[in-house]
């Protein structure tokens, strides 16, 4: 069996490290377990001084925070998280790992001076996120954020997904897996059916974070044939997640695969397209809604646009894709490392980053940049190493444009 392309797995570590209650059946089930934790009524997001905590040990040896100074609530008492924890040494520039070990031997007056005095020497501004069902009772921290963070809930964005999906013409669900005695991908009647377990599931949220990885792998499209003669197909798929207590940014990530096995290591991944957003000023704006003075495309769309664009992809430019894709698989073959540096500097590549996008491509895939597919595949891998949207977006750029080439 012959699959070319990135072996993803940024789905099979999400699958390898949540716990049976982070792992959901449905988008339904995952909306209304993130919204009962989300909600106005149960949290608060709220604005405070460090100078106005105190950190202080009760009789059971938990750590408290004691909200000294409040016009609204007369004081609260929060109990931190552990990544609220890291949250606020992060900002007091306190060191984490030695308050641990100070807590772990017992030594809670020293955590409690350390804390204290970070508190009233940093004395800046914070955002507190945490939760506000019973005043009368310590409360649960669970973001300590800068006053410039901008949340975006797990569940608005999980309700935005759900909607694109009842309303899309594709199917979109949790995807098959390969059967390997064929090398195909299987695809299974997925998305709220009995058949989707809690071991087989790509819809993942917990406190930290969200992850959403869905697929429509009952609509192949044909690529003809790999180089050694087997049938190639391709399926459509993306990836979506966010952080409500500033642990990731918001992100997506659009491909085409070949399959996905059943520890949910995505294989033969190509034409992959990413967006990543951090929850800072205009992320809202941005993120949900689409920033129409970015120089991306893509990051000109709102959110369901992004996601539309995945369905338009599959349902209605299922000729000019899998033609384009094909023209490029078959219209130039490079036939050493200098044709493939001199093609590469021909469309304004630096001749540095030219080499390096050859080397990275063939050490990274075990094979040979031959095809203006194989070139297309190894622009926009080196793309995502880069850093700077400016000069992602260029390389992004360039390696589209050679598709266009061949459409």
């Amino acid at each position: 069996m012959e699959m070319h392309g990135t072996m993803l797995s940024t789905a099979s570590n999400q699958w390898a490290s949540r716990p049976d209650d982070e792992r959901f059946l449905s988008l339904a089930d995952m909306y209304k377990a993130r919204y009962a934790k989300e909600n106005g009524d149960v949290v608060r997001q709220q604005q405070c001084n460090m100078a106005e905590f105190r950190a202080f040990y009760d009789h059971n040896d938990e750590l408290m925070l004691e909200h000294r100074f409040s016009a609204t609530d007369g004081g609260i008492t929060l109990i931190p998280t552990a990544w609220s924890m890291q949250q606020l040494c992060t900002r007091t520039r306190t060191p984490y790992p030695a308050l641990k070990l100070w807590q772990n031997d017992g030594n809670y007056a020293l955590v409690e001076e350390a804390l204290n005095h970070s508190f009233k020497q940093r004395g800046e501004d914070m955002q507190l996120y945490h939760q506000y069902d019973n005043i009368l009772q310590p409360q649960t921290l669970h973001a300590a954020t800068s006053e410039r963070y901008t949340r975006i809930f797990d569940y608005e964005v999980i309700e935005r997904v759900q909607r694109f999906t009842n309303r899309s013409s594709a199917n979109w669900k949790v995807p098959g897996t390969i059967d390997w005695s064929t090398g195909q991908h299987v695809s299974g009647d997925y998305l709220g059916s009995d058949e989707v377990t809690k071991e087989s599931t790509t819809l993942y949220a917990g406190d930290r974070d969200m992850f959403i990885f869905l697929v429509d792998d009952e609509n192949p499209i044909d690529l003809g044939v790999t180089r050694n003669g087997e049938q190639d197909v391709v399926f459509p798929g993306f990836i979506v997640g966010n952080s409500t207590v500033g642990y990731k940014p918001i992100w997506m990530m659009s491909f085409y695969f070949r399959g996905v096995c059943m520890n949910r290591c995505i294989w033969g991944a190509q034409g992959i397209k990413e967006y990543s957003n951090k929850h800072l000023t205009n992320v809202r704006q941005h993120a949900l809604y689409g920033n129409k003075n970015s120089t991306d495309e893509f990051q000109q769309l709102s959110f369901a646009e992004r996601l539309g664009k995945l369905e338009t992809q599959q349902q209605q430019g299922r000729d000019k894709t899998a033609k384009s894709i094909q023209g490029a698989m078959q219209v130039e073959e490079f036939k050493d490392d200098e044709a493939r540096i001199l093609k590469l500097r021909k469309i304004d590549i630096p001749a540095p980053t030219a080499k390096k996008i050859v080397v990275n491509f063939e050490k990274s895939e075990n094979y040979p940049i031959l095809t203006r597919w194989d070139m297309h595949n190894a622009i926009t891998a080196e793309a995502r190493n880069v850093s700077f949207q400016n000069e992602r977006t260029k390389l992004e750029k360039t390696a589209t444009k050679l598709l266009r080439m061949v459409a």
